[in-house]
């Protein structure tokens, strides 16, 4: 019963909507400039999409609000989003957020 639940999800959700699949691009990204390890990937890992209501550009800045914290990182550490939804993803490790993707439409 549970196969066909995951299966019946898949079909409704279409193509690319497997949780596993949709993280493994972060896995091995790193910062551009200060070269920190993004994340470790997977849907429990360090990165995790950001609704488009919880993240924006301030001058010179991304912020990202998540769990009632506001983090930022400059601009020019910003990534382009590989998500197949096209959503943004927030890398937090520590407290501190280490990389950010953004959608190539944002």
């Amino acid at each position: 019963m549970k196969i066909l639940a995951w299966l019946s999800l898949l079909l409704i959700l279409g193509p690319g909507a497997d949780p596993a699949w949709a993280h493994e691009w972060f896995t091995g990204t790193q910062n551009p400039k200060t070269l920190w390890s993004c994340c470790y990937g997977g849907p429990s890992g360090d990165c995790q999409a950001v609704d488009e209501a919880d993240w924006w550009r301030d001058g010179a800045e991304y912020k990202v609000r998540k769990d009632g914290v506001i983090y930022s990182i400059p601009a020019d550490q910003a990534q382009a989003s590989l998500d197949p939804q096209g959503r943004a993803a927030a890398c937090i490790m520590a407290g501190v957020l280490r990389c950010f993707f953004v959608p190539l439409n944002g």
